[in-house]
């Protein structure tokens, strides 16, 4: 029996009139000119993928945010290619005929959350999307960022754990980025324990971040 988000959210589904569903969570801030700019990306598509900010409160959510971008950035591109690759339920569309033709989050229903990026996984391995990401600023719909490192992880953590149900080819692509990461870490902890110079981990990661700047500023534009 299907519990939690994915329960809830085909009630709701089953209670709409609509032929076109749209997604937003209790924390976000949808402004005034969400749905309208929403509905204005309809032609075409059964599926629209929008974008969601952190409301960056601390002094290291700048850096998050960083990596959400790439994220989204990553997404848009597959999308161009109409492949569905990953999505934000705090901000996604589709219409209720292509949730009836998928049966719904059955498929799905052994996670407790996946309603958006695995749901998105299956509309395209179906071959029954037609995607569109929609990058006007007037449909970013923001939310908070976790307060504290330890929200921060357990978000990460219960995004992660669906990894195992994407296909090989995606966790394959991700892998090296896996490992850069903990190579990162592991760096740090060896600065810290004098067994290597202090400026090598610090120059890898504002390496990183120069070179994220670079390839994601033509996504930053367009997304202003």
């Amino acid at each position: 029996k299907m519990k939690g988000k994915k329960a809830a959210l085909t009630t709701a589904i089953n209670c709409a009139n609509g032929e076109w569903l749209l997604f937003t969570d209790a924390d976000c801030f949808p402004p005034p000119t969400w749905i309208s700019t929403m509905a204005n990306h309809r032609e075409n598509a059964n599926f629209l993928v929008g974008i969601s900010p952190h409301i960056a409160q601390k002094w290291w959510h700048p850096f998050r945010e960083l990596e959400r971008a790439a994220i989204d950035a990553v997404a848009a591109a597959f999308i161009r290619w109409n492949v569905g690759l990953t999505c934000t339920g705090r901000n996604l569309a589709y219409k209720r005929s292509l949730f009836q033709k998928m049966e719904g989050f059955q498929s799905i229903s052994q996670t407790l959350s996946g309603d958006d990026d695995l749901f998105i996984l299956q509309v395209s391995q179906s071959r029954s999307g037609k995607f569109a990401f929609v990058f006007n600023a007037f449909a970013h719909v923001p939310t908070p960022a976790p307060p504290s490192f330890w929200q921060a992880y357990r978000q990460e953590r219960r995004r992660t754990s669906k990894f195992r149900y994407y296909p090989w080819w995606l966790f394959a692509a991700v892998l090296p980025v896996i490992a850069f990461y903990f190579g990162l870490a592991a760096s740090f902890l060896l600065a810290f324990a004098n067994y290597i110079p202090y400026q090598i981990p610090f120059a890898a990661f504002a390496a990183k971040m120069l070179l994220d700047l670079i390839f994601l500023a033509p996504f930053l534009a367009k997304t202003r």
